[in-house]
């Protein structure tokens, strides 16, 4: 076990994964530090620049956050939040109580905002960091009032160059974030062709982070360009829906050893695979990719089932559709393109100047509970840097304040991310401290020389930031090392002051961790329980369309399922958190859940989903026939969903569960096989219960 786990943290702490690497916005904020740091130092007040700097630095890692508007709002709130706290640092280090509680306060506030999301959480640890640095020099009030401002400024630099590179980047986020969304949908088609069973439905993640891209647009963008992002995400969304269907069918054909049909699919798929990703490749024009085969003739669908063949023709279509669209948007200023349809399976929000307070503060609110994980790392991380900042000011530690960043930095909420993440960070700290105060000591180098260091660290580590994290804070470290001897080089013992600061902040935030911990099994539970409600509400509302031409209406589908989009990515994630806690813990919340459990639980998710995308596919018209049959159906199915819910949150259950079974053969007996949508309904609802009761029978609702 421990040789596993050792291997497993060093591949953790090399692993670079390129295509997380961000060179655009590493020049871009690494530009922002060297323009405060040279002005600075030319002026003669390298301690100016070094404030500046600070500013800069860090709303740096804050504009990595968003695609346009969104990416100025987590920068300006940053640039505030920093300068206040530099202000708040440098009056109250005067008087040790005050400022080792007001520490407290801002690590309270820093974990609390973790709640709204990843710029929350860059903004509350820069105000922290922020604090931290200002009260270990002693200054005068207008000292403090010039740091603060020179701080602000900074950061208001590095937003205006980020607003500065948007009339330059010809939709260079939407480009990006699209194509992504069509290499998945080619990479999913490609693996699906000779694949030995059913697959998995294709995952939306791709999708989401498209729509989030285009719902914060450019403000300098053209309405036609954006017309035409929007409809190929609306396609892709479609797109996704006949994929799941076109794999389902050719799994159910795999296993009554349909041969023939099994090669017309696998054909049907190879070639939409090679189309999606032609279209991926026509929006990326500057990028060089393959040739893609030309003049390919489409497979033959002969002898194929009609609702295959619908899913393989309606695919073609969107594919032109697509195709069309995209080679419009090739150009730097594309012809206008027109949208995609009426319907569209991902909402896009409206961009807003200000950032709705709504949603936050509704996140706030429900994270303000001592069993939410939000709280609990709040409450964790005050008392870490409380007793981090106590020590350092009892004992006699060299630049002390190290220790607390060390464990304002490496302390997360969940277990997975404090132990990975968390070792890698100690390690990446510890290297940097260590080398970057060797060569500040040893070489003492010129003021000069000293900015191109700050300048280096600063792109390396923008550059790497999401790639890895140990790389990260090595690079992190050389910054604020190197920065901080602008205003006075470190001595030769200062390498070990900072290894040993860095040992104790770390274990500082791993015991803490350890006595007072966040494990997933007390919440894996209710992450379970929420994607089976909302995907029986899905099933509902599918099946229901069926039923009833009132209910066929795309918007309240696409709101349930992107509800179970995200539930199933929450669901997914808690049960990975899950497995990778000690088996000891696992086992003495044993009577809360089992991991096989979990796992068999996201499975038969897997399956359902599956299923329902199919039916969500085939739906009918406003014309089509009605499906009253369906009715009751439904109306046990959430029956079933109620009780599944009670059983995985550990509740006691209201109802019994219903004989699922039972009433899908008489649903299936009372269709008949007249239509395919009749056949099609009796087919999938088959899946559907199969699915239900396997998570039934994995809860210990049924024998």
């Amino acid at each position: 076990m421990a040789t596993g786990t050792v291997r497993s943290l060093v591949r953790q702490l090399a692993a670079v994964d390129r295509s997380l690497l961000l060179p655009g916005a590493a020049v871009r904020a690494a530009v922002g530090v060297a323009v405060v740091l040279v002005v600075g130092v030319a002026a003669g007040s390298p301690a100016s620049a070094v404030a500046a700097a600070a500013g800069a630095f860090s709303v740096g890692i804050a504009s990595i956050q968003g695609a346009y508007r969104s990416r100025v709002q987590a920068t300006v709130a940053t640039s505030i939040a920093m300068a206040l706290s530099t202000l708040v640092g440098a009056f109250v280090v005067r008087w040790e109580p005050l400022a080792v509680g007001t520490v407290a306060v801002w690590a309270f506030a820093a974990g609390m905002a973790t709640a709204f999301g990843p710029p929350g959480t860059v903004v509350g640890l820069q105000a922290a960091v922020a604090l931290l640095i200002a009260g270990d020099f002693a200054m005068t009030a207008r000292e403090a009032v010039t740091r603060s401002l020179l701080v602000l400024a900074g950061g208001l630099l590095q937003t205006a160059l980020v607003v500065a590179v948007w009339p330059l980047r010809s939709y260079a986020a939407e480009r990006r974030a699209v194509a992504a969304v069509y290499r998945a949908l080619a990479d999913y088609a490609g693996q699906a062709v000779g694949a030995p069973g059913d697959v998995p439905p294709p995952r939306a993640d791709e999708l989401s982070a498209a729509a989030a891209v285009l719902g914060d647009p450019n403000p300098f963008g053209r309405d036609g360009p954006r017309a035409g992002f929007r409809a190929l995400v609306d396609i892709a969304g479609r797109v996704r829906l006949e994929l799941s269907a076109l794999t389902h069918a050719r799994a159910r054909a795999l296993g009554r050893r349909r041969d023939d049909d099994v090669r017309s699919i696998d054909a049907a798929l190879g070639q939409l695979a090679v189309d999606l990703g032609g279209v991926a490749d026509e929006l990326l024009p500057w990028f060089p990719h393959e040739a893609q085969p030309a003049g390919a003739e489409a497979s033959a669908t002969d002898g194929l089932r009609p609702s295959v063949v619908a899913s393989i023709e309606a695919l073609r279509g969107q594919l032109r559709s697509a195709a069309r669209v995209a080679s419009g948007l090739a150009s730097r200023n594309g012809p206008d393109a027109p949208r995609a349809g009426s319907s569209q399976l991902f909402e896009i929000s409206e961009p807003h100047l200000l950032p709705p307070l709504a949603e936050p503060m509704l996140a706030l609110r429900a994270s303000w509970d001592l069993r939410s994980e939000t709280m609990r790392h709040a409450l964790r991380l005050a008392a870490v840097v409380l007793v981090a900042s106590l020590l350092f000011h009892t004992f006699p530690l060299p630049h002390g304040y190290w220790v607390a960043l060390t464990a304002l930095v490496v302390l997360r909420p969940d277990f997975a991310s404090t132990m990975s993440r968390g070792v890698a960070r100690v390690i990446g700290t510890a290297l940097g401290a260590l080398v970057a105060t060797v060569v500040a000591a040893e070489l003492r180098p010129a003021a000069g020389a000293l900015v191109v260091l700050v300048s280096l660290c600063a792109f390396v580590g923008y550059l790497i930031f999401r790639a890895n994290q140990a790389i990260f804070s090595t690079f992190l470290t050389g910054y604020v090392v190197f920065l901080l001897a602008l205003v006075g080089l470190p001595g030769r013992q200062a390498a070990l002051d900072r290894l040993v600061d860095t040992a104790i902040g770390g274990t500082l935030a791993l015991v803490a961790y350890a006595a007072w911990p966040t494990w997933e099994a007390g919440r894996v539970r209710e992450r379970l329980a929420e994607l089976v409600t909302t995907q029986v509400a899905y099933a509902s509302d599918v099946l229901e369309a069926y039923a009833s031409a009132t209910a066929r209406t795309g918007a309240g589908l696409a709101r349930t399922q992107a509800d179970t989009r995200r539930a199933r990515a929450s669901a997914e994630a808690s049960v990975q958190r899950f497995a990778v806690e000690p088996r000891a813990r696992r086992a003495a919340e044993g009577d809360l859940l089992d991991i096989a459990l979990a796992e068999g639980v996201i499975a038969a998710a897997q399956r359902d989903a599956q299923a329902l995308l199919s039916l969500h596919a085939r739906l009918p018209g406003q014309d089509a026939e009605e499906l009253p049959q369906v009715a009751p159906f439904v109306a046990e199915l959430r029956r079933a969903g109620a009780v599944l819910d009670d059983a995985l949150r550990g509740r006691p259950r209201r109802h019994a569960y219903p004989a699922l079974r039972a009433a899908q053969l008489r649903l299936a007996a009372e269709l008949g096989d007249a239509t395919v949508h009749r056949r099609l309904v009796a087919l999938e609802t088959d899946i559907v219960v199969d699915a239900l009761d396997t998570m039934a029978h994995l809860a210990g609702v049924i024998r």
